[in-house]
């Protein structure tokens, strides 16, 4: 500090003229030696260049404010640097004019007789209040009269706009109703900030007066632009802004309710994204916390750095913000966040907000509205395909907002609820076989063929597979019971979603043995189903052929059949079809035929299985048939096939037995014969493929004309 601040000798000389200026200003000679406080009179032979500083105004000011005489000066113990070091900028030390003008208006009228004064002319920007005048003490370092709850309780604030602005030259004045002046400015050959003290034309209440900051920053002579710091003038400003709510609380440390707001924007679809805080603008909320805000909010009791830029704390906002919600509030924001089946993420009301703090209220709204629209919600997104499946309503919320919806019914809790009369009213609507259309039937048993083979690989051989049943009515895709598979019959749409659907209740079968408990969306269920899934890998290759042709039109398929308490295998169907040519081969009259069939033949009838298959043989094979050791390979170039079994099939017919089956493909028989009658210098053996033994049967043999051979 200057030493012409560190003793005030005048304090103690008599002087009339020092009284009166004391008498004037509401001073003591005790308080000028306490505060430091220089009579101007005996700081012009101390300090002439100090003198000549606090004399001069700049022009207009002195005439056109009345500034009569400087008779104080004070130190505020601050340096210009300081601002600077603290990143001031303008907009930060005009607002801070005018929160004190806010708190000064509020005293004198209340919060909504608030009006703060705002204009420009040629002198600077004026901002102005009603209330009884500012006083010395709020330019002392670390003074404040401001009571807990205001808005510039800190009471640093205008000691560094002041200080701004005098860095800036820009110096500020600070009138009163008493007729007092009090004007910033820098010591010269220092950059220590001083106040001086003087007299002019009093004002209605306090006038600041920064000067020439519009011909320096010209977004400043508009008077718009300074009211916008002010919360009320903003959304006067703004027509699409309005007042969702208001909730109005105190703290343990200061006993004052003060209102909290939340603003949204009358186009559903555009965001507010900004923060007030005690009526004053903060900044963007989406700049403080890196996520956009659907809503703007007016917090009281949000604390903010000296700066007043961001929150000095973001959780604390976070706190702040949940206790702002209410009924109305909270309702607005789900239909704005809910898509679908999620909440929408990158939002500051969804990733930062601690709903934890929301009040008992809102929260049980929440459940009211996850009631009305049929929801179960969870922080699992895991949890979204199965609960779809499950035939549930699901709603994925991020993991931070889970506190907002503690009293409403979890996913699960609805997925237990459904699952107590799922099966009851599944048993009652079974569908048997017989009742299911042609694919669907199809579809069911190329499921079965996979679930047989998934339950040997983990069981092994000996444990009976839990069939699976078809229902007309169930509230899910399927469910599953320690003796049954459930399955709703539009899951048989397609075989690969009917699959899907048998290996995720079969999971919940496994589950239960393995765990004692597997149900959806938990983690134990996680881990049954991922085992069983990888079993499919392991299936043999018969049982990847059964289940083709199940898809083909088979629908009684199979690789296995249970017998005397045990799976058995069964031989191929390459291996079924050789075994009923040699059958229909004995008939030409051969005793011991030795035929096989090429990799290629084998193929064929393993994954497509033709519907009749007629193998030809000349005189000359059939004379070799009969030699010992001569072995005949049947290859696709030595027999006809007609069409396939899916050619034939009128796949939404309800499921038909096999004599069915066999009138709706007498035509294509008829052709076949026809074909192997124009070659009467062949033998005929005809085969024909029936699905519901999943096998060949001999149709015909057309001998040679000449029998011998």
């Amino acid at each position: 500090m200057s030493l012409i601040f560190q003793r005030v000798p005048e304090a103690f000389q008599p002087d009339s003229n020092l009284d009166g200026s004391l008498s004037f200003h509401g001073l003591t000679r005790a308080t000028m030696s306490a505060e430091m406080i220089r009579w101007v009179d005996s700081i012009r032979l101390e300090s002439p260049d100090l003198h000549r500083a606090i004399l001069y105004d700049p022009p207009y000011m002195k005439t056109k404010m009345g500034i009569r005489i400087w008779d104080f000066c004070l130190s505020t113990g601050m340096t210009t640097d300081y601002p600077v070091r603290r990143g001031w900028n303008d907009f930060m030390g005009v607002r801070e004019f005018v929160q004190n003008s806010l708190d000064i208006e509020e005293r004198s009228f209340g919060y909504e007789g608030i009006e703060v004064g705002a204009r420009v002319d040629e002198v600077g920007l004026h901002i102005s209040d009603r209330g009884p005048g500012i006083t010395y003490e709020a330019f002392r370092l670390g003074g404040s009269d401001k009571s807990c709850y205001e808005r510039g309780y800190y009471g640093e604030g205008l000691k560094v706009a002041m200080a701004h602005f005098a860095n800036r030259g820009c110096p500020v004045y600070v009138f009163n109703r008493r007729g007092q002046v009090f004007k910033a400015f820098v010591s010269p050959g220092t950059n220590l900030v001083l106040i001086a003290i003087g007299r002019a034309n009093p004002v209605a209440g306090t006038e600041v007066i920064v000067y020439a900051l519009p011909e320096k920053s010209p977004e400043w002579s508009d008077v718009a632009y300074v009211r916008r710091i002010i919360f009320k003038e903003w959304l006067r400003q703004d027509p699409n802004l309005y007042v969702l709510t208001v909730k109005k609380w105190m703290t343990d440390t200061c006993k004052a309710d003060r209102p909290n707001f939340i603003i949204a924007h009358l186009e559903e679809k555009t965001n507010v994204d900004f923060l007030w805080v005690r009526d004053i603008s903060v900044n963007r909320i989406s700049t403080i916390t890196s996520y956009p805000s659907i809503f703007g909010y007016n917090l009281w009791w949000c604390e903010l750095e000296p700066n007043r830029i961001t929150v000095s704390s973001v959780p604390d906002l976070g706190k702040q913000t949940a206790k702002a919600f209410d009924v109305k509030a909270v309702r607005k924001l789900l239909d704005k966040v809910v898509d679908g089946t999620k909440v929408k993420e990158g939002l500051f009301e969804t990733q930062t907000i601690d709903w934890w703090s929301a009040s008992d209220e809102t929260k049980n709204e929440v459940a009211s509205w996850i009631k009305e629209h049929g929801y179960g919600y969870t922080d699992n997104e895991r949890a979204l395909d199965w609960a779809l499946y499950l035939g549930v309503k699901p709603l994925v919320v991020p993991y931070n907002m889970k506190y907002l919806f503690s009293k409403a019914a979890t996913l699960e809790d609805i997925i237990m609820a459904k699952g107590l009369n799922r099966i009851a009213t599944a048993e009652e609507n079974v569908v048997v076989p017989e009742g299911l259309t042609l694919k669907e039937r199809c579809n069911l048993r190329a499921a079965e063929v996979i679930l047989e083979n998934v339950h040997i690989q983990i069981w092994g051989r000996d444990k009976l597979v839990p069939p699976i049943k078809t229902t007309e009515k169930m509230d899910a895709a399927g469910t599953a019971s320690m003796e049954k598979i459930y399955i709703l019959r539009t899951s048989l749409d397609t075989a690969e979603e009917t699959v899907e659907t048998v290996l995720h209740e079969y999971s919940h079968y496994y589950g239960k043995l393995a765990y004692g408990a597997a149900r959806d969306i938990s983690d134990a269920f996680e881990h049954a189903l991922g085992y069983v899934a990888s079993q499919v890998a392991f299936i043999p290759e018969q049982a990847r052929t059964a289940f083709i042709r199940a898809r083909h039109g088979a629908w009684n398929a199979k690789n296995i059949v249970w017998k005397e308490g045990k799976y058995r295998s069964l031989p191929t169907l390459s291996e079924r079809f050789t075994k009923a040519l040699i059958e229909g081969t004995k008939q030409l009259g051969i005793p011991e035929p030795r035929i096989g069939l090429s990799p290629y033949a084998a193929e064929e009838i393993n994954y497509s299985i033709p519907l009749v298959v007629a193998v030809h043989f000349t005189s000359w094979e059939l004379n070799n048939i009969l030699k010992k050791g001569v072995w005949l390979e049947i290859s696709p170039t030595r027999y006809d096939k007609k069409h396939y079994v899916e050619d034939i099939l009128d796949w939404d017919l309800p499921y038909a037995r096999f004599d069915l089956y066999r009138a709706t493909i007498e035509g294509r028989l008829k052709e076949m014969e026809e074909e192997c009658g124009r070659y009467p210098e062949k033998a005929h053996v005809m085969l024909l493929y029936n699905p519901e033994k999943d096998d060949y049967e001999v149709w015909k043999v057309i001998q040679l004309r000449q029998t011998s051979y």
